[in-house]
């Protein structure tokens, strides 16, 4: 299977011409493995609005397609432990509706302050 369930649309030719593509190459087409935000599906629009298109696509080999799973580099800002605490706790939750994970072992945290010996240590299941 080249693709995931999170194609849209109707292939024209071209599309078409890409499946067989990965087929033939063991490659799985990495955007349709999870769902993306509405605003971010179509990104193209025509001039006049009426017309979108997924043109991007990203391409890779079927063994590696559970990388897709993880974003790298996100950052997190609050003024308190509580409110980052809370941040974090959304940030796993609407990862994982859209079918991502948040890596533990790489996860770091680096508390800026005025005041010395603060330590913030946030965990999640998963």
């Amino acid at each position: 299977m080249a693709t995931g369930i999170y194609g849209i649309g109707r292939k024209n030719e071209s599309g078409e011409r890409l499946v067989e593509f990965c087929k033939e190459n063991n490659l799985v087409i990495g955007n349709t493995l999870f769902k993306e935000h509405p605003r971010r599906t179509f990104p193209w629009t025509s001039p006049d609005g009426q017309t979108r298109n997924q043109i991007d696509y990203i391409l890779i080999q079927k063994r590696w397609k559970i990388s897709m799973r993880y974003a790298d580099d996100t950052t997190l800002l609050a003024s308190t432990e509580e409110r980052i605490r809370k941040s974090f706790k959304d940030l796993v939750q609407e990862s994982a509706h859209y079918n991502m994970y948040i890596n533990a072992k790489k996860s770091k945290t680096m508390v800026v302050s005025r005041q010395d010996n603060i330590a913030v240590q946030v965990d999640h299941e998963g």
